[in-house]
């Protein structure tokens, strides 16, 4: 018992420094938790722990302690780590995550892969938001605005070329957030 109270509160520690943005010392403690032989974690901390190391992959190029290069080698990666937990079933979240690692990977990469990665980026937001049955704004409102940069990049004009469920889903929100005041 004592090993599984140890990865609960290991869990709680990475996650309280994932969101103090103390990516090193949460990328430490779930590295940890993960070599516990109880394994009493949860799936969101698998989440989580990816999510973390993207976002410091692209802090540690941002202040040049790593390259480009492997800045992207890394989030590619980890972006194949958060992929691999969909075949244990697919979530608004992971899908999310997934997103929001190709939004960072854009940031990233040469204008020969923009397109690809954009395409990527806005189909992980798309399976959000379809998950989630439209109801959560975050991937709703990151796939409409990925797609409509895209559009842009593509020359059309307009959020008449987002899906209609689409721009049905994001005014409902958007009156639920109006009648809540």
């Amino acid at each position: 018992k004592s090993n599984q109270a140890n990865d609960v509160i290991l869990e709680y520690l990475a996650k309280l420094y994932g969101s103090l943005n103390m990516y090193k010392e949460a990328i430490r403690v779930f590295r940890t938790m993960m070599k516990s032989t109880t394994n009493e974690f949860s799936v969101r901390a698998l989440e989580k722990y990816c999510n973390i190391r993207v976002k410091d992959s692209l802090l540690n190029y941002k202040s040049n302690s790593l390259s480009k290069k492997d800045a992207i080698l890394d989030i590619s990666e980890i972006l194949k780590d958060l992929e691999s937990l969909n075949r244990f079933g697919e979530t608004a979240e992971r899908w999310s995550l997934i997103g929001s690692g190709y939004k960072r990977l854009l940031i990233l990469s040469n204008s020969s892969k923009i397109s690809e990665i954009l395409s990527s980026t806005i189909e992980a937001y798309q399976k959000a938001s379809e998950l989630s049955d439209f109801e959560d704004s975050y991937p709703l409102t990151n796939w409409l605005q990925l797609l409509k940069l895209q559009n842009g990049l593509w020359g059309k004009k307009g959020l008449k070329y987002a899906p209609l469920k689409a721009r049905n889903a994001l005014s409902t929100l958007l009156e639920k957030l109006e009648n809540s005041y």
